[in-house]
Parts: structure tokens; C-alpha cells; sequence
């Protein structure tokens, strides 16, 4: 199966199991890889025959909008949605909050879901 990375995507987001840590946007870094047969696209050079990955973006940053309490919820409704809006048989998610502990560099949370 091909793929289709994306790597390292920031985005500002008010997060975290307190109130008053949600009260300030954190960074989170998002890796999305996109499994699906891109033969035909890279044959015809059309982007209508693949995953436009800026789309892709704006879907995340767009959920990245509202509130959450966990990484955990936002890998899980980011797979989601980019499962129900684009052609892709399987994607893989990680999301990483770097500002999470003081002694690493990130936590993280990546989940593979299929249609």
C-alpha cells in the first residue's frame, strides 16, 4: 500500500486535563501517514486522483479548533474524520504534546484505523 506523510504539522490548541492548563493554547505536533493506491494519480499527474494533504490539514486544524482533555481523543476523532471525508483505506495518527512533561521532549499517542 502506498503513502502519504505528513509530518511535524503544528497547531496552537487549548488542551489538557485541568482547567487551567486548557486555558492556554499548547502546541501539538501531528503525524499523519495515508495508506491508500496512488498509482493512478502519480500516471495522470491530477490531483483529483489522490489525497490533497492540504485538505487534509485544514480538516485537522479545523478539529483542532474546540477543546479537549487528551491526546488519546484527538488522535482518535482526527483518524475519524479524515476516514469519513477522504479516500483512504487506512491511516495512521500520532499526536504529540511536547510541553507535557518537563524531563522528555513529547508524550504522545499514535492509533491505526481501516475502514
Amino acid at each position: 500500500m502506498d503513502k502519504i506523510i505528513i509530518k511535524g504539522a503544528k497547531f496552537e490548541v487549548n488542551i489538557g486535563v485541568t482547567t487551567e492548563e486548557r486555558q492556554t493554547k499548547q502546541p501539538l505536533l501531528v503525524d499523519i501517514i495515508l495508506l491508500q493506491d496512488i498509482s493512478t494519480a502519480a500516471v495522470t499527474d491530477a490531483i483529483e486522483k489522490t489525497v490533497n494533504y492540504s485538505q487534509v490539514c485544514k480538516c485537522v486544524a479545523a478539529i483542532l479548533t474546540k477543546e479537549y482533555r487528551l491526546i488519546e481523543t484527538v488522535a482518535e476523532i482526527v483518524a475519524r474524520e479524515i476516514l469519513d471525508t477522504f479516500p483512504v483505506n487506512k491511516v495512521k495518527v500520532c499526536i504529540k504534546k511536547p510541553q507535557a512533561l518537563r524531563i522528555a521532549d513529547y508524550t504522545a499517542v499514535e492509533i491505526v484505523r481501516e475502514r
